[in-house]
């Protein structure tokens, strides 16, 4: 019994250690870097007459507004003992991080406008801003996963524009699928959300992001 108690043990702390490693490499602020990576490839395919320097803008400008500027607001609150911790495990503190990086996406949207970004694309982006914002206002009474509500924005995304420009990229959205659950799992066993708060996080961020298309079509 103690070599088997040992054992299970052992096999937890593994998992723990997985399940953390996961959240953090597909922590949310991390999701929108990925996403417009994955768009500036799709994009030197389908114009490869853009200059390099406009991709390195756009990763750039992404990186900045959407991970580092609200990374530095919340280790600035919680210099300021305003939260707890950068983890943002408790619900009640995640209101002031989450208008901030709200904030810093609209100018984000903003700027890719003015970059020329096209419509319909830009579209998907919008709707990236409303699945943020339902986040923030469904936290205010329920702790709905912000890690699988990104990660269902990178997947609608990612499903919208394929559909936007007609071509099956069947093994990244099966990727991003297994990705999803993979995020759950960790989420759940590190019981920081119940099943229903992953699921609607991640059907929240894809409808959400994918559903300007459908009005693009109609």
């Amino acid at each position: 019994m103690p070599r088997r108690s040992s054992k299970i043990m052992k096999t937890d702390n593994i998992l723990k250690i997985l399940s953390k490693v996961i959240s953090v490499l597909l922590y949310p602020m991390f999701i929108p870097t990925y996403g417009m990576i994955l768009f500036c490839l799709w994009l030197h395919q389908t114009s490869p007459i853009l200059p390099s320097y406009y991709y390195f803008v756009l990763l750039g400008i992404t990186a900045f507004f959407t991970c580092i500027a609200p990374l530095l607001w919340v280790v600035y609150l919680v210099y300021t003992k305003r939260i707890t911790d950068i983890y943002l495990e408790n619900p009640s503190e995640r209101r002031m991080p989450y208008i901030g990086s709200w904030l810093y996406a609209l100018i984000w949207c903003y700027l890719l406008n003015i970059l020329g970004i096209s419509a319909p694309t830009l579209y998907i982006f919008v709707g990236a801003m409303v699945a943020f914002t339902v986040l923030i206002v469904v936290n205010r009474w329920w702790k709905m996963s912000a890690h699988l509500t990104f990660w269902g924005i990178l997947t609608g995304g990612v499903a919208a524009y394929a559909w936007l420009m007609s071509f099956n990229p069947i093994w990244l959205l099966t990727s991003l699928f297994v990705g999803a659950l993979l995020l759950m799992y960790a989420r759940l066993y590190l019981k920081q959300h119940t099943p229903l708060q992953v699921v609607v996080g991640f059907l929240t961020g894809f409808v959400l992001t994918f559903s300007p298309v459908l009005l693009i079509l109609i």
